[in-house]
């Protein structure tokens, strides 16, 4: 454990991001947004008024098998170049976030193109070689036309994500 990381550390939805101290606002790994901020900025998104805006989140398939093959390490490095290629493709348009693990988000506001955003931001998030594949799996959300609350926001996009993952689908069973 590091000197500086407290034990515990106590924050609340709905602080601005602003009064948070950086180092709860930021993924030490990527540098990115993390879960806090994404439900603050979600509820900014989802109030009445608000300008349209755009949630995806991604889950990387094939990441877990990369890191039991490669290590933490070599995982971390991956987890850094996939995020550097997402912040090129959102660069001035929305902001990027690692929610979780071998999760990522991104919310757009404004006029981009929904189809653009999805097709360039997953395959930022996809990385192959002839050793491994990490693919990313991606589900929207169009905010605030299909969400009133910041976990309604999620779940819709989830809800999307999981009909496009083939590990994530649920699975067909035979009925006799």
């Amino acid at each position: 454990m590091h000197a500086e990381c407290p034990a515990v550390v106590s924050f609340s939805v709905g602080v601005p991001a602003e009064s948070q101290p950086v180092s709860l606002l930021t993924d030490p790994v990527t540098g990115l947004a993390v879960r806090t901020v994404l439900l603050n900025d979600l509820a900014e998104a989802v109030a009445p008024g608000s300008r349209p805006s755009l949630l995806v989140i991604f889950a990387l398939e094939g990441f877990k098998d990369f890191e039991e093959l490669n290590g933490v390490l070599e995982a971390r490095k991956l987890l850094g170049r996939l995020s550097q290629r997402l912040l090129a493709v959102i660069d001035g348009l929305g902001t990027c976030y690692r929610p979780r693990g071998d999760e990522f988000a991104v919310l757009v506001t404004g006029p981009a193109s929904a189809s653009a955003i999805l097709a360039e931001s997953t395959a930022a998030l996809t990385e192959t070689d002839r050793f491994y594949s990490v693919v990313a799996t991606a589900g929207h959300a169009v905010l605030p036309a299909e969400a009133t609350e910041p976990i309604e926001a999620l779940m819709v996009a989830d809800r999307r994500l999981t009909a496009n993952s083939p590990r994530r689908a649920p699975r067909a069973r035979v009925v006799r």
